[in-house]
């Protein structure tokens, strides 16, 4: 016969996991140290576009995190999950004062009844108009076409494999005896 037990072939995304282990950590870290940031594009609405001298750029829109915490977030949003988030701050008359990024993890968009677009987003138990979210994406999800992936995801066995070796490891040269365990 076969082997007693077989893995799943796919393991399903763990974020908790992933983020624990050092390679991932590594990775996230390198990409969110070396992305650009992209300039600041003002679009009128008769559609053209600008880039506007002597701006602050990106800062002046940036109310909750500083730029380098928001691209941070973008980033780790889309290496784990492919779908990263920013919330338009607005006024009580509707005009943009700022940008606020959410961490995927806290955000559920809920889409139309015939799946063809995302409707509202839920973050933090607060819905929001899915105009008011600016919704990035890596690739497509073959599940689900209204969203991103990740190639994480894919990889999410290997990942529980590797940190599940790790701590054996750790286990075993910490024994007092690790002869006898070898």
């Amino acid at each position: 016969g076969g082997p007693a037990f077989r893995a799943p072939l796919v393991a399903e995304f763990q974020h908790s996991a992933a983020t624990a282990n050092s390679v991932v950590q590594i990775c996230l870290q390198w990409s969110s140290d070396n992305i650009i940031e992209p300039p600041l594009v003002v679009a009128e609405s008769d559609g053209v576009k600008s880039q506007p001298k002597d701006s602050p750029g990106w800062s002046q829109f940036c109310r909750v995190y500083d730029v380098p915490r928001i691209i941070q977030v973008l980033t780790q949003s889309l290496n784990l999950d492919g779908n990263a988030y920013l919330v338009k701050l607005l006024d009580e008359r509707g005009n943009l004062q700022g940008l606020a990024a959410v961490p995927f993890i806290y955000v559920t968009p809920r889409v139309s009844s015939g799946r063809t677009s995302i409707e509202r987003y839920t973050i933090g138990g607060v819905d929001y108009a899915a105009d008011r979210v600016i919704h990035f994406k890596r690739g497509v999800d073959p599940k689900d076409h209204l969203m991103g992936v990740a190639a994480i995801k894919a990889a999410m066995r290997h990942i529980l494999t590797d940190s599940q070796i790790a701590a054996y490891m750790h286990r075993i040269c910490e024994s007092p005896t690790p002869g006898i365990l070898i």
